[in-house]
């Protein structure tokens, strides 16, 4: 991929990432950014393998369902970088199988999933909800269930919370564990 193409790409993206009609220079200043990065992916050499991409997380509103929408872009994603890497519930894992993921280990409740036999050694930013518990909003819920239910119920809620985390780790291991074989070649990821 030169240059060009990159950039042409890049001018793709900052159209099709708009939801409603791109602002003019907020779109030269990420095409100048992209395009100074994709100098610099130019300049060292970089191929297209090296790439790889994540899906940090992934729905498709109800309306639109078993139409294809996400396999479509699921699809486009793989063409466009074939390293790719996930997560997902237990229940999932035939579906993103038959898109090409294979299991590679554990994180947290859901299994990690990758279009080749090992992880990418880079960085994927995660959404941090810690934020949203403190929020005035969710005290104020928190506020009026203690008012309605009482303490201990709330309390008793928190632990049966905590327990099916626990259970969803849990099975999610013991799902990867079985799938992979105990003695696996490459050592399954238990995060």
């Amino acid at each position: 991929m030169n240059h060009a193409d990159i950039e042409t790409l890049a001018k793709n993206w900052v159209v099709d990432a708009a939801s409603k009609p791109a602002d003019a220079r907020v779109q030269q200043v990420v095409v100048r950014l992209l395009g100074d990065l994709c100098k610099a992916i130019e300049d060292l050499d970089i191929s297209p393998s090296e790439f790889w991409s994540g899906v940090a997380y992934m729905a498709v509103d109800a309306g639109h369902r078993r139409q294809g929408v996400a396999r479509n872009m699921l699809k486009d994603m793989i063409n466009r970088y074939p390293h790719a890497e996930l997560t997902c519930a237990v229940a999932k894992v035939p579906w993103f199988e038959s898109m090409g993921f294979q299991v590679l280990g554990v994180r947290a409740t859901q299994v990690l999933m990758n279009t080749r036999d090992h992880s990418s050694e880079g960085l994927m930013g995660l959404l941090d909800v810690a934020s949203i518990y403190s929020s005035l909003e969710v005290r104020q819920i928190h506020h009026y269930l203690l008012q309605k239910h009482g303490k201990r119920a709330m309390i008793d809620a928190e632990k049966q919370r905590d327990r099916h985390l626990d259970q969803m780790t849990r099975n999610a291991k013991v799902f990867v564990l079985n799938r992979l074989g105990q003695n696996a070649a490459n050592e399954p990821r238990l995060d």
